[in-house]
């Protein structure tokens, strides 16, 4: 299982913040220690899914330090018929780079 929904990878060049609901699955302290300007954090695959359900018409986005771990949970979600799941197919470290406000830290 290495697909990780292609087609739901989102990458930096392509990425609105404004476009989606961003859930941080990093560690709690990692997300502490910085994480995108109007991300949440939640690292259990259940509280994702029952996050994503409650927002059908909304685009999920889910966001980890370099996409692998985002994508895999995508992967699981779509087969659990979640179609509203995306991820950043990115690395953490190039946030900034690319504009992207960071609070914490």
């Amino acid at each position: 299982m290495t697909d990780h929904s292609l087609d739901h990878a989102i990458t930096l060049d392509s990425f609105n913040p404004s476009d989606y609901c961003i859930i941080d699955i990093r560690d709690h302290h990692s997300y502490q220690e910085g994480h995108l300007k109007g991300a949440i954090h939640l690292d259990d695959l259940q509280a994702i899914k029952d996050f994503a359900l409650q927002r059908p018409d909304q685009k999920v986005l889910l966001q980890c330090w370099h996409g692998n771990t985002a994508g895999r949970y995508a992967d699981l979600l779509h087969g659990m018929g979640l179609e509203n799941i995306y991820f950043l197919k990115a690395n953490i470290e190039d946030f900034k780079a690319h504009g992207l406000e960071m609070l914490g830290g």
